[in-house]
């Protein structure tokens, strides 16, 4: 989704367990996901 929507391509450095996104109301959860990009990296650079 990352190289889809920004053209970026990056690695995931962490991912979190799962969050709720509205207890109480669904069951639905979600994963913050932190993923680093190389300014560097020809395939990066604009």
């Amino acid at each position: 989704e990352l190289e889809e929507e920004t053209g970026y391509k990056g690695d995931v450095a962490e991912c979190s367990p799962a969050v709720c996104m509205d207890p109480g109301l669904s069951n639905c959860t979600t994963h913050v996901v932190t993923v680093m990009i190389n300014g560097d990296d020809a395939e990066n650079v604009r």
